[in-house]
């Protein structure tokens, strides 16, 4: 398991879906909309998300035995669970909510 790659648990045929990982805090996406201010602020942040995002990638694509090519990469499809230390590294403001 690498720390940047959610795990796959499966398949449901009826409704079709994936099983996956549950990662409490969605999409990248989501964070982005209600974090603009601070990532406008925190350029280490931002770099910090890319890191973390291009080694997930790299990790499927060619550290595994048979690669994982994710042909849909956009921040509505990339799953986060940061914590709450991981977030206030860079910001000690930032507090997410369950």
């Amino acid at each position: 398991k690498h720390p940047n790659v959610i795990t796959f648990y499966g398949v449901c045929l009826s409704p079709p879906c994936m099983v996956l990982e549950y990662c409490k805090y969605g999409s990248l996406s989501s964070f982005i909309k209600s974090n603009k201010e601070t990532l406008r602020d925190q350029p280490e942040l931002r770099r910090k998300l890319t890191l973390d995002i291009i080694q997930g990638m790299a990790y499927l694509h060619h550290s595994r035995e048979t690669p994982i090519i994710h042909r849909d990469l956009t921040s509505g499809n990339l799953l986060t669970f940061f914590t709450i230390d991981y977030l206030h590294y860079f910001h000690p403001s930032i507090l997410i909510y369950e």
